[in-house]
């Protein structure tokens, strides 16, 4: 979505940063409750930490700003784009770590 209204396709683009926020709306519980599995007696402390560090909201919002007043807003939106790549890789790492850390099926 985010590649879409980079492209800056009129409509599309309009529709595309609107359904960011859809898809937006479910990353934080989901990354939330990934993060602190298995954590057993950490579990608290894991959360605790996760409350006080949401820093995309606070620096994201200061780039994308930054990137507007140098270009337009069409190219602040590489600041998230750039965000999303980052979280992409990290989740595709994690996939391929946990599944090979399964045993073979029989």
């Amino acid at each position: 979505m985010t590649t879409l209204v980079v492209l800056d396709i009129h409509i599309v683009s309009f529709v595309a940063s609107v359904l960011i926020f859809l898809f937006e709306s479910i990353m934080f519980p989901t990354i939330f409750a990934l993060s602190i599995k298995g954590l057993g007696g950490l579990t608290q402390k894991a959360s605790a930490v996760l409350m006080m560090t949401p820093i995309g909201g606070a620096v994201g919002t200061v780039l994308m700003g930054m990137a507007a007043d140098y270009r337009d807003m069409t190219f602040s939106f590489f600041v998230p784009l750039v965000a999303f790549v980052i979280i992409l890789c990290y989740s595709l790492i994690i996939i391929k770590k946990d599944s090979s850390n399964r045993p073979p099926a029989a």
